[in-house]
């Protein structure tokens, strides 16, 4: 059973990337002048027509266009990687299927957070991905209900977070950066043992892509720290996750030792994963966990043996593609040039 589900996975993923955005499509949105029109090619002309059957194109919000957008793409993966459960865990205990649950329940709760911390708790509720429900213990109701950090993880007891958050309770300043460093190192550890459990080039690659994408955030997160709150070196190298071993301790240190964001930068085009990313693509780096990432997926998607690989390639590869959807949405809507608006997007079309 094992080895039919492994065979399943790449041709099911190959199978639903075929049905990814073609470039025609991409420029047709790109030609757009309203969230109208986009909700329209989409609904009409692309492989997300299923889900976004039921709108109105003329009067649909961006909020809920995006989120039946993201339904879709988690139908898609829920199809996918049920395949890589029946493969069963490994050593650590874990597999992929199950650290896809946990990376959507971790992103619910850090956007639950944002919210409560910028006094907007209230918008939470009309946030929740209703898809997800039926894949969580996270209690929806409860958290939309919170109004501090005690109430956040009050709401969270029946759930493995409620003991990660509970040693800030006592923190009196404790803000949305700790409440995600503690989420998110958890998570990545969860990740590092399922790739640090596999051997060889199954393992030199689920690195270039999970370990790309975990150092990516620590760019992103150094790049932060140093531009909007003028973070000292102690303070930043406090902040950031495990490595994800695509990036040397030495490089890492001296991010964080940089005097500003342009010299973290500077510093991260020269190593590996950064000089895969073309120069045309540099312009914005806001997403450098799915810019940095998009190259070695698309490369290993068509080439590598490995079905864990293929599936974790797909995954990276569509999420790339909800993104510049979202970018396109987010350029439209604050009226740029679609020239202005490509020079945003990851993905080469």
């Amino acid at each position: 059973m094992a080895r039919a589900a492994q065979n399943v996975i790449s041709a099911k993923a190959h199978a639903m990337y075929g049905r990814a955005l073609k470039p025609q499509q991409f420029n047709a949105l790109l030609g757009c002048h309203s969230i109208s029109e986009i909700a329209s090619i989409l609904k009409n002309d692309t492989p997300y027509q299923t889900a976004l059957a039921g709108i109105n194109e003329a009067t649909v919000h961006r909020g809920h266009l995006e989120i039946l957008l993201r339904r879709k793409l988690w139908d898609d993966f829920a199809g996918l990687v049920r395949y890589d459960s029946l493969i069963g865990k490994n050593r650590s205990g874990a597999n992929f299927s199950a650290y896809l649950i946990a990376r959507e329940e971790v992103e619910q709760i850090v956007l639950c957070a944002r919210l409560l911390y910028a006094g907007r708790a209230e918008e939470y509720m009309t946030a929740v991905p209703a898809f997800f429900v039926s894949h969580t213990k996270l209690d929806f109701v409860k958290m939309s209900r919170a109004r501090s950090l005690p109430e956040l993880a009050e709401a969270l007891l029946n759930t493995r977070y409620h003991a990660l958050l509970a040693p800030l309770l006592d923190e009196k300043d404790a803000s949305v950066t700790m409440i995600e460093k503690v989420l998110y190192d958890d998570l990545i550890q969860k990740l590092l043992l399922i790739v640090g459990d596999t051997k060889g080039q199954q393992k030199k690659q689920l690195t270039a892509l999970c370990g790309a994408q975990i150092d990516s955030l620590n760019v992103n997160r150094i790049v932060r720290l140093k531009s909007f709150f003028g973070a000292g070196n102690e303070t930043v190298r406090k902040s950031l996750t495990p490595s994800g071993g695509s990036i040397s301790p030495r490089i890492l240190r001296q991010m964080t030792e940089a005097a500003d964001a342009k010299e973290v930068m500077e510093l991260f085009w020269q190593t590996g994963i950064g000089r895969k990313i073309p120069e045309a693509k540099r312009v914005y780096t806001f997403d450098l966990q799915e810019r940095v990432p998009y190259y070695s997926a698309k490369y290993y998607f068509y080439f590598s043996l490995y079905p864990t690989v293929v599936m974790m390639s797909y995954i990276l590869l569509m999420e790339t593609e909800m993104t510049d959807i979202v970018n396109i949405l987010e350029g439209v809507r604050y009226g740029m040039s679609p020239d202005e608006i490509k020079s945003m997007l990851i993905t080469n079309f």
